[in-house]
């Protein structure tokens, strides 16, 4: 399955989302469902989705590591003009990225044998109820900062609670694209 990263986002925005809890190896990495077309993070009190452009028919959900998408690191003198020429590519054995059809970058699964969270089931859809008082950790709310990518960066976002101590859903636009997040109640001393 080929893609495209149309929000851009990078392994340092992703790195702001996922765990680093190395029991549960599935969440530190991002799964890429091609069922949905999105990239999905999370830590268990965060969860943000990315959607990505399709570019082949065929249909494989993965997860990778976030260095899959660290430009940085494989594409040195790749130009922000020049990420549209970015192509990922998930195949049977490894994860690709190929600049200008020339392979720059390959990197195993995470936890092959392992399903990623269901993370659909968690983002709220309606239903919106009266809203007593809601904990929201100052940290939470500058990682959601910092996992924006730079299109979005300097757009407000939209939340929309559904009660207390219920999960926040998180909506940013940018032109036609969206990138939902899912922000777990903080429940403090």
């Amino acid at each position: 399955m080929k893609f495209k990263n149309i929000t851009e986002v990078t392994s340092t925005q992703l790195a702001n989302i996922v765990s680093n809890d190395s029991l549960r190896p599935t969440m530190t990495g991002v799964f890429i469902d091609s069922e949905f077309s999105v990239i999905a993070g999370t830590n268990s009190h965060l969860l943000m989705t990315y959607p990505i452009e399709i570019i082949s028919d065929e249909k494989i959900s993965k997860i990778v590591p976030i260095e899959f998408f660290n430009i940085k690191k494989y594409a040195g003198k790749i130009t922000p003009k020049d990420i549209q020429f970015l192509e990922y590519s998930l195949e049977e054995d490894y994860a690709k990225v190929y600049y200008r059809e020339k392979l720059i970058f390959l990197c195993s699964y995470i936890a092959e044998d392992s399903e990623y969270p269901n993370y659909r089931a968690v983002i709220p859809d309606g239903g919106k109820t009266e809203i007593g008082e809601i904990g929201v950790s100052l940290k939470f709310l500058k990682n959601i900062s910092d996992s924006l990518p730079g299109k979005f960066s300097k757009k407000s976002g939209i939340l929309s609670f559904y009660g207390k101590n219920r999960a926040m859903k998180l909506v940013f636009n940018s032109d036609d694209l969206q990138i939902v997040g899912v922000l777990m109640p903080y429940i403090g001393v």
